[in-house]
């Protein structure tokens, strides 16, 4: 297995996809088994026609990344047009990709799509060792349910919600060889080597929670029978007050280091087990003082406050990448990985992502890799739970060797 990246600030035209897939390939000795691509909310109609020119469109997929994306080379964006390219080539592995409409029904259309990606790698009826997952924002705990329902959930799912560079709905996901802004893409990944992953944030709980009584998929109304964001400004000190006086609805980039927590699941030996979270960010204040989220919350959940720091989104990353390689073994050399960093998180950092990747080339031991900022994030929790969460950052690490 060979794994290789590429990316590009500035104008995007076919001729300069074109060059960055000519050089991968001779890196790759070549042509690749499957390309990840992600891009800036301007430039998909370019780079899906020039990969699916160069290889079978059922070996790529992507999706638009906020603001840019990043690999161990560099992070390439910065608000201006932009690209990455990861490949890998593995002869003695399958992959393969598709895309579906979401219409009105995201379960449907997961359904039809793993299946076509399934046949697109020639492996219909089996069971990957991975689904990578790109979804548009809204759909992903349906795409998710289906997915867990039709694979027994034995399948870990790893990806990132599509996402723009300002929640102006300017996104597209792509497979295939098609792009759409409603839709999910999936690729199935056969490798054959050993295949890794982590998903995790850089938060912890505080000492403030409550039970949801009154919530609507990604809308809290109330917690403990009260208006859901009056009690969530109590919590953090009057973090939001101006937004309560009406002086702003939106609070994505005050809410960043104090999500809400869901706690899914514990960890360790009884008498000593640790609860493990999904995080859930709050994007903006309704009139009824409700909380909107970036992922859904049901009636009878306990939230918990959460509480990030600087610090720690930058080193997490480096840490879910040496979570993911860790589990490779002592034996079988890193070929590369992929990483999925909340968009979020990278607004938080600021001119500090660069510092991330670093951090994240640290974890992969100097191996290729390429990551993009999404609006939402899925991964395999600690307790085996495919599950989609914000400001979340996931990795996968791929083997030389089984």
């Amino acid at each position: 297995m060979k794994i290789a990246t590429g990316g590009q600030t500035g104008s995007v035209r076919r001729q300069d996809v074109d060059a960055e897939l000519d050089r991968i390939i001779r890196e790759l000795e070549g042509p690749p088994s499957l390309i990840v691509a992600f891009h800036g909310a301007t430039v998909e109609t370019d780079l899906v026609d020039a990969l699916s020119q160069a290889i079978d469109p059922s070996l790529t997929i992507g999706t638009t990344s906020c603001l840019g994306s990043m690999t161990e080379v560099d992070t390439f964006g910065n608000g201006e047009d932009s690209f990455t390219l990861w490949a890998v080539r593995d002869p003695d592995g399958a992959y393969g990709t598709a895309l579906g409409e979401i219409g009105n029904s995201p379960a449907q259309a997961a359904r039809q799509t793993l299946h076509a990606a399934l046949e697109a790698a020639g492996r219909p009826g089996e069971q990957p060792d991975m689904i990578w997952m790109h979804a548009s924002p809204g759909c992903e705990e349906a795409v998710l349910q289906e997915i867990n329902a039709l694979t027994g959930g034995s399948v870990p799912i790893t990806g990132g919600s599509a996402a723009d560079d300002d929640i102006s709905g300017n996104w597209t996901c792509f497979a295939g060889g098609k792009a759409s802004s409603q839709a999910v893409a999936l690729a199935v990944m056969f490798p054959s080597t050993k295949l890794t992953w982590s998903f995790q944030s850089g938060y912890e709980p505080t000492s403030f929670r409550g039970i949801v009584t009154a919530a609507d998929e990604r809308t809290i109304m109330e917690i403990d029978d009260r208006p859901a964001a009056l009690v969530y400004d109590e919590w953090t000190g009057g973090l939001i007050g101006d937004v309560l006086e009406g002086q702003d609805q939106n609070v994505l980039g005050l809410s960043t280091m104090s999500p809400l927590g869901r706690e899914v699941g514990t960890i360790g030996p009884a008498g000593l087990q640790i609860p493990y979270y999904a995080l859930l960010h709050p994007e903006s204040v309704g009139d009824d003082l409700s909380l909107a989220l970036f992922a859904d919350v049901t009636e009878g959940e306990t939230v918990h406050l959460m509480s990030g720091s600087m610090e720690r989104l930058i080193d997490r990353g480096g840490r879910v990448a040496a979570d993911a390689v860790r589990d490779i073994g002592a034996e079988p050399a890193v070929a590369g990985g992929l990483v999925i960093y909340c968009a979020g998180c990278m607004l938080a950092v600021g001119d500090r992502i660069d510092d991330v990747r670093l951090k994240i080339n640290t974890g992969f031991g100097g191996a290729p890799w390429a990551g993009a900022f999404t609006f939402g994030e899925q991964g395999r929790m600690l307790g085996g739970e495919n599950l989609h969460g914000n400001l979340m950052i996931a990795a996968l690490a791929f083997g030389q060797t089984k």
